[in-house]
């Protein structure tokens, strides 16, 4: 009877899984509100095959990624055209987003189930029902905010996610014996070429299965151990690299271009070149940062936890050993970069998830033990609390989807509420101004207010003659001052930014607290949300996260009026 149930669970967890992902992908549009998702989409519009050579057609003319994103959603596209008769027709930039918000969505769906292949392949759960793996694990990576977001982003991180899962998989299946080393080796080089071809520093990727070689061969001790890890690893890396030129060729036939961007995004990600969309990093603390900023945000509070718990904590074998290896082989050089994007730490959300699914079922189990009865129900009831609250974030975080795009409902509210030819002041540097739809207000240059005179007098005159200031976002006074928590900073960053932007710092300060001549009259925010008949039940603000898990998809909009 349990058995039978099997199919009808299957069916209703892929539904789940297609609902948190799918829904709402088409926020924003027609806006391109997501500046690495609007540049995805802008070199998917420029394939033309039109005219001159197939392999002409296919250059993106642009390198920050590889080819192989843009690839599959081109052909996607031109196979839709076929069907509707509209081969001949240009890539317009919202098919563009939603067939790469597509196969975002689809790779996130895949992870999910890669994920629940590894927790079955576990020997600790062999002796766990079916069933019981169905309620405690999956809704866990059903509901996680990370995959969530990232599934409703057309950019590269869902398929990273993906490759790097399936990596830990085949090397799990290797651990276990149950893949031979040329079936191992050729599936490992398989999906890190795809890795590297989707993105050039996912050749971390390759260190799983090389430093797993390395342990193996050790154990194994025998005479020619050592040279066949070295064949075995070669063939590993030849075999991805050759991969990743045959789906992004590009980035070997015009090198020079690829060279370019990827030594300017190296030197962004090092902190050599300083631009105005990494100054959040400015005195952060590697590893802590991203325990306050970003893997609450990512993963909630309850799943981090039990995370942390199950890397910590739970028992030592071979395979427990792996998935602590695999973490720590990306995270730590990913944390120690000075930009520390939520995004750079993608590839390792699905092992979490992992760790603090196998923590709760391992409570599960020990909890069933319990002889005395009373103990044992207040066990199980309590862990399935915890499990309750591991999945609350992320049917929040559904919420950002589901309603209106915040832009537009501040947009709206300024439209109806802001004469036309009223005076209004904002800041630079958004992919799209505010409101949305009509003529932009100013569009202020903040980031260069304390080290340039001109635009210190002109701001003067903009505070003057505006009737209302805009703050679209927490960019720039988060960023600059220390009018929101310091956590995952130094302790003299808030000293540190005043001293090197007083300017900034005055005007904010000025500005809040309504020294500057201006009162706050509107506010607008999609915090994710629980609510029931319009009532919200639960709210996570989540502003203080770091800048991107934000202000890409749901921004704090703050509208300030003058004071007659």
């Amino acid at each position: 009877m349990v058995k039978k149930l099997y199919p009808v669970l299957f069916v209703f967890f892929v539904a789940a899984i297609a609902y948190t992902r799918f829904q709402g992908i088409h926020w924003g549009l027609p806006y391109p509100f997501h500046p690495d998702e609007r540049n995805m989409a802008n070199a998917l519009e420029q394939l033309n095959c039109s005219s001159g050579s197939w392999l002409d057609c296919l250059n993106p003319h642009f390198f920050a990624y590889g080819q192989l994103p843009l690839y599959i959603a081109f052909f996607a596209i031109k196979i839709v055209h076929v069907v509707q008769g509209t081969l001949k027709q240009s890539i317009s930039f919202v098919e563009a987003t939603l067939a790469l918000r597509f196969f975002a969505a689809f790779w996130s769906v895949v992870t999910v189930f890669i994920s629940w292949k590894i927790m079955r392949s576990l020997r600790f759960f062999k002796n766990i029902a079916t069933l019981q793996m169905f309620f405690i694990s999956l809704p866990i990576f059903v509901f996680i905010p990370s995959l969530i977001q990232f599934a409703h982003f057309g950019t590269t991180e869902s398929f990273l996610m993906f490759c790097y899962t399936a990596v830990c998989y085949s090397a799990l299946q290797y651990i276990q014996n149950s893949w031979s080393d040329e079936k191992f080796a050729f599936y490992a080089a398989l999906v890190s070429g795809l890795a590297v071809g989707t993105k050039i520093s996912s050749v971390v990727f390759l260190v799983v299965p090389l430093v797993l070689l390395f342990f193996i061969s050790i154990r194994k001790r025998k005479q020619f151990a050592f040279f066949k890890l070295i064949v075995r690893a070669l063939q590993i890396v030849i075999t991805s690299l050759l991969i990743s030129v045959i789906v992004s060729p590009h980035t070997i036939l015009h090198l020079a271009d690829f060279l370019s961007a990827f030594r300017y995004e190296s030197s962004v990600a090092q902190g050599s070149v300083e631009v105005f969309y990494t100054r959040q990093f400015f005195y952060s603390l590697p590893i802590w940062f991203q325990s306050v900023r970003i893997f609450p945000y990512a993963l909630g509070w309850p799943i981090f936890i039990l995370c942390i718990a199950g890397i910590v904590g739970l028992k030592r074998n071979a395979e427990t050993v792996f998935l602590r290896m695999a973490f720590i082989l990306y995270f730590l050089p990913a944390a120690l970069l000075f930009t520390k994007w939520s995004r750079f730490m993608a590839p390792v959300f699905p092992l979490m998830t992992i760790f603090a699914a196998i923590t709760l079922l391992t409570l599960f189990k020990k909890a069933q033990n319990i002889k005395n009865r009373l103990i044992k129900y207040i066990a199980v009831a309590s862990l399935a609390l915890v499990l309750v609250a591991s999945v609350i974030p992320g049917i929040a975080y559904l919420s950002i989807y589901n309603n209106e795009d915040i832009r537009f409902t501040a947009s709206k509210w300024m439209e109806k509420n802001i004469l036309e030819g009223t005076l209004v002041l904002s800041e630079t540097a958004n992919v799209v101004d505010l409101p949305v739809g009509v003529k932009p207000f100013t569009s202020f240059d903040f980031y260069s207010l304390d080290s340039d005179v001109n635009l210190q007098n002109d701001l003067v005159e903009q505070i003057e003659a505006s009737e209302y200031i805009v703050v679209p976002s927490r960019r720039l006074f988060a960023n600059h001052t220390c009018l929101v928590p310091s956590d995952g900073f130094t302790y003299d960053r808030c000293r540190g930014l005043e001293e090197d932007y007083p300017i900034l710092n005055e005007y904010y300060a000025s500005l809040f607290s309504g020294k500057l001549g201006y009162k706050k009259v509107a506010e607008f925010h999609s915090y994710p949300k629980i609510q029931i008949f319009g009532k919200t039940l639960i709210e996570f603000p989540d502003e203080s996260a770091e800048e991107t898990w934000t202000v890409f998809d749901h921004p704090v909009i703050r509208v300030y009026k003058k004071i007659n």
